[in-house]
């Protein structure tokens, strides 16, 4: 009897182990979700990431989808929805192998959908995604799990472009990413937990508040409203009082120049260009005229990328005044004038701090102050010598539209041509590192403009959280996932 009731309570235990009995002590399986957060949104038709022209509806209602790929700050990519992906010898046809994945509603994640979504962007090019369709020339489906993309030419860093969300269809809101559709009204969108993402939450709960312009979700995030705002140089100073927050600054696309037009007769002699290099302080120009807001480039590649370059010319009068011995100038000799952009604060500081640091050197240095189309349309003429200039990089870190034919400087070079070449056409990581290099010291040694710095913006988040630190302007919430509540 005895033998038989070992034997008894031996089958239970066996039993309940394999429906995953444990001690109650061991506390629960699965994830857990904890805590909520507010984030915002404007008025829009649409909560199609894909769709809407507003790269903030565009970033909050993301996370609700998982990308391809996730793209850091420094331009390195990692699979999220991608298991893999392969390159032509010829840098032109990538083939992308996706990984096991579902959706909130437990269906799959196919190519099917993938092509749902490049069909989307590709109907909408006011989209903050359809950068990536500057690229593209075709795109198919291989089968259930497999498509490939093929380029107009060869890019160093496409692959980074292929961070859009991927819709399950045209119309509905199921995604795979951390987050799903819970309710939607007029004034906001609630999210609850996605147990089934691949971006596994920390948080519970996320409700995207709609508010009709900035100017109210500004005072929304002031009056405690919601959780986060994005600010930039412009709007930071409204929060300065506010104390409940922590300061997330992240390098924005933003990329500031000192534009030379190279058929001028001083700015057609590299070691002119080389001299005045080498008289720009750029960390007083960050530090002081820019408070902090920016980060110095040597070359246009973004600060602190993958691609960015720590060379750059030595920051002294003797330096400066060694290369301008080089060529048939003195500092005296030189005389042009600054376009200034004065409806760009940022820009006309910019400019006034360059135009008072060469005249100190006895330059002859002309500032012409002008309107934001005035001074457009003379850069697009031709008719400058030189303008301080800002446009906003693509988000892959592409620079060839500065520096190949038609670019608004007047410059040609077989050589930056032959590098910039080499490295769009790299295909493998150790390769494409070695070809930035080159073009570095080629852009370096031609110099048809001085890179100057990328602005900064400043993510501006409740001190009830603490988000991550990895943060890129085409998607603030691109780690929401591991954002945590106190």
């Amino acid at each position: 009897m005895i033998k038989k009731l070992i034997i008894f309570s031996l089958i239970v235990c066996l039993t309940f182990s394999m429906f995953g009995c444990k001690n109650k002590d061991e506390g629960p399986s699965g994830p857990v979700f904890e805590g909520e957060i507010s984030i915002y949104a404007y008025k829009d038709t649409t909560t199609n990431p894909l769709i809407t022209k507003l790269h903030t509806n565009a970033m909050a209602y993301s996370v609700i989808y998982s990308p391809l790929i996730k793209t850091n700050a420094d331009l390195t990519t990692e699979n999220v929805l991608l298991d893999s992906f392969t390159r032509s010898d010829d840098g032109l046809t990538f083939t992308f192998t996706l990984g096991n994945h579902i959706f909130s509603d437990k269906s799959p994640v196919t190519a099917d959908n993938v092509i749902t979504s490049l069909n989307l962007l590709k109907e909408n090019p006011e989209s903050c995604f359809y950068q990536v369709f500057d690229y593209i020339s075709s795109y198919k489906k291989i089968s259930d799990k497999q498509f490939s993309v093929t380029l107009t030419e060869p890019n160093a860093n496409f692959i980074s472009l292929m961070n859009f969300p991927v819709v399950k269809d045209k119309t509905s809101n199921i995604g795979s990413g951390p987050f799903k559709v819970k309710e939607i009204t007029d004034e906001a969108v609630f999210l609850t937990a996605n147990a089934s993402s691949v971006t596994l939450p920390s948080l519970k709960e996320v409700t995207i508040r709609i508010f009709p312009d900035k100017d109210v979700s500004n005072d929304a995030f002031s009056n405690n409203e919601t959780d986060i705002i994005n600010a930039d140089m412009k709007t930071l100073a409204q929060f300065s009082s506010k104390t409940d927050v922590k300061e997330y600054k992240y390098i924005s696309d933003d990329f500031t120049f000192l534009g030379f037009n190279c058929e001028n007769e001083f700015f057609s002699d590299i070691n002119v260009k080389k001299a005045i290099a080498s008289l720009i302080d750029k960390d007083k120009l960050c530090q002081s005229i820019l408070v902090g807001h920016a980060e110095k480039t040597a070359t246009p590649f973004k600060a602190k990328s993958i691609f960015s370059h720590n060379y750059d010319y030595e920051n002294t009068v003797e330096k400066a005044e060694e290369y301008l011995a080089l060529s048939e100038y003195e500092f005296s000799d030189i005389s042009f004038t600054l376009l200034i952009n004065q409806d760009n604060l940022s820009v006309k500081n910019t400019a006034e701090f360059i135009a008072t640091t060469l005249k100190e050197k006895g330059m002859d240095v002309l500032s012409v102050y002008l309107d934001a189309s005035s001074y457009k349309s003379r850069i697009a003429e031709g008719d400058f010598d030189a303008f301080v200039g800002e446009v906003t990089m693509p988000s892959n870190g592409d620079v060839g539209f500065l520096l190949t034919e038609g670019n608004m400087f007047n410059f040609t070079s077989g050589a930056v041509n032959n590098a910039l070449f080499a490295f769009n056409s790299a295909t493998t990581d150790e390769n494409r590192k070695k070809a930035s290099e080159e073009l570095n010291k080629t852009y370096l040694n031609t110099l048809p403009f001085i890179s100057l710095y990328y602005k900064s913006n400043m993510l501006l988040v409740s001190d009830k959280y603490t988000a991550t630190n990895n943060i890129t302007p085409c998607d603030i919430y691109e780690e929401i996932n591991l954002w945590v509540k106190k």
